[in-house]
């Protein structure tokens, strides 16, 4: 019962109403302190981990985003160890993915727009430009650039400049990768050029909002 109201929520994109729903599948699931059950608890984030991937999927989400949250998630149940650890991710996790449906989500737009969406969600590690998104779906860049800043209220770059960035943050939170071998992942290869466009969006630089996880 829980199960389907956190999922229905989180289909929506609320994040208030999920969190209210979260509150009370801690109340009723999560109520043992004991560190000698943490492998329950981490079977039920695992469950619930897989249900919202799942989710992704239905709404047609990139392999990248969606595997990549899918599997950070994963690494971060896997090595809690206390119950606080396991409600601290829990509360993340719904967060992220209720982030990734109120901005990624395609389901409201247009057949045109939805596929450009689609395309740069499964492409986001390369480096995408309008023409070429325009060519995969045969219209003209103009066109689908009007297409999609109405639509969206972005224009095209900077829809994937986003996406980027926060994928970036999702890998500089949870690895230890180095920032320029991030920056090839997300499809920019040019490390100063990704500094300064995370800076542009996050108010700081990878160094410096890695430090704040670490």
């Amino acid at each position: 019962r829980w199960d389907k109201k956190l999922i229905h929520c989180v289909s929506s994109g609320s994040k208030v109403n999920s969190v209210k729903i979260l509150d009370k599948i801690f109340d009723l699931y999560f109520i043992d302190e004991e560190s000698y059950n943490i492998r329950k608890y981490q079977n039920k984030l695992i469950y619930y981990n897989t249900l919202l991937l799942d989710l992704l999927i239905e709404k047609d989400f990139g392999n990248l985003y969606a595997t990549g949250l899918f599997q950070r998630y994963m690494d971060k149940i896997e090595g809690a160890r206390f119950i606080r650890d396991i409600k601290n991710i829990f509360y993340d996790m719904i967060m992220d993915y209720c982030f990734a449906i109120s901005e990624f989500s395609v389901k409201h737009y247009s057949v045109l727009v939805g596929k450009a969406i689609n395309y740069i969600n499964s492409n986001l590690e390369n480096n995408l430009s309008v023409s070429e998104i325009a060519n995969q779906l045969y219209v003209s860049p103009t066109y689908l650039s009007r297409a999609f800043k109405k639509e969206t209220g972005f224009l095209i770059i900077e829809y994937i400049n986003k996406l980027k960035i926060k994928h970036a943050t999702f890998l500089l939170r949870d690895t230890a990768l180095p920032i320029q071998d991030i920056g090839r992942i997300i499809g920019i290869n040019d490390v100063n050029y990704f500094s300064r466009l995370f800076k542009r969006y996050m108010s700081q630089t990878p160094t410096q909002y890695r430090k704040i996880f670490n």
